[in-house]
């Protein structure tokens, strides 16, 4: 019989970031990508790569650190897998800020305030601050209790 999927307290976590991020920010991105349309004719190529971007650069960084919390639970030293968060986090983010920015023919951000990457980069930042959070809570966790054990 197949195991039910089981919410963690990451996974719930992020949903919660999700939300609440979304909740202040979805009118940003809406008005940036307003712009950008109105600004110059944007064909259906570009329009798919820059939702793909605006994808991508919000939610893979959260999604990445909770499927890596799942993951270190299943091996028995996960440090490199921690390690590998932030850096897969940022390059991530960073691809689909660039994919945003190539569909719609910008250097950068500037002329729309930050609005197509502003929930990406809160989520960003939740996603990096609560991972090494819950490593850290986890690690002085097992320690207080072997130091209990000693």
């Amino acid at each position: 019989m197949p195991s039910r999927f089981k919410p963690n307290r990451m996974d719930l976590f992020a949903l919660l970031a999700i939300a609440v991020t979304t909740f202040f920010f979805w009118r940003a991105a809406l008005d940036a990508a307003g712009l950008y349309v109105s600004w110059k004719p944007m064909s259906a190529t570009e329009i798919v790569l820059g939702c793909l971007g605006w994808v991508i650069a919000t939610f893979a960084p959260i999604t990445l650190a909770v499927v890596f919390w799942r993951w270190s639970k299943r091996l028995q030293k996960a440090w490199l897998l921690h390690l590998m968060v932030m850096p897969l986090a940022f390059a991530i983010f960073t691809i689909g800020s660039d994919l945003i920015l190539f569909a719609a023919g910008s250097r950068d951000f500037d002329d729309t305030l930050g609005g197509p990457i502003l929930q990406a980069v809160a989520l960003l930042l939740l996603a990096v601050i609560g991972y090494y959070s819950a490593v850290v809570y986890t690690a002085l966790k097992r320690w207080s209790a072997a130091a209990n054990r000693g």
